[in-house]
């Protein structure tokens, strides 16, 4: 699960676009925020069963294979 949040990320983001990881501590619990500068997934999709490769469709753009993630 780890890695399918940033591997989409960087894959559904246009190129030129950020991804943000950050780890934190919060008590007993670590905390690993994903986010970026791509469309998003739109609310009424927010509530369903995440499925690995769901794919809302409006960013007008396929995913991207060629991009990499880099620190």
């Amino acid at each position: 699960m780890i890695s399918i949040l940033p591997d989409n990320a960087v894959s559904y983001t246009p190129a030129g676009g950020r991804v943000k990881l950050a780890l934190s501590d919060e008590g007993r619990h670590h905390v690993i925020r994903v986010s970026d500068s791509g469309c998003g997934i739109p609310d009424s999709q927010k509530k369903k069963p995440r499925l690995r490769y769901l794919s809302c469709g409006r960013c007008g753009h396929e995913k991207q294979k060629s991009q990499t993630l880099t620190a």
